[in-house]
């Protein structure tokens, strides 16, 4: 995923959480908000229950080939990805189809505006 799509800022992050829309399933708590850059932009958080340093990046680095890989889903949003601790029993074959489902579910609802 390249640099733009990411999202770095603390405050960012902060205000995306206090004012986006919340969904969440038993592995995934997304805060999704529209933004007028005319790209998406991803944030995703791992908190340090999960494990050590080494998992916390494995299962970013999957996170973020899944999104890459599955861009076609977004259009002008920012989501932060928070990441509960379910994950640890998941493959990556499972961690796919978990947010595949889930991104298809959340555009059926009209979060996403790629009817253009």
């Amino acid at each position: 995923m390249k640099k733009k799509y990411i999202i770095k800022k603390s405050y960012d992050f902060k205000n995306l959480i206090k004012n986006g829309n919340k969904y969440s399933n038993s592995f995934f708590s997304f805060f999704i908000n529209e933004n007028k850059l005319g790209y998406s932009r991803f944030g995703i958080s791992i908190p340090k229950k999960i494990g050590i340093a080494v998992k916390r990046n494995k299962i970013k680095r999957i996170i973020k080939n899944i999104i890459s890989n599955n861009i076609k889903f977004f259009n002008n949003i920012d989501c932060v990805i928070i990441v509960n601790s379910n994950i640890l029993e998941m493959d990556y074959y499972k961690i796919k189809k978990e947010l595949i489902f889930f991104f298809k579910k959340i555009k059926k609802q009209g979060v996403f505006n790629n009817e253009k």
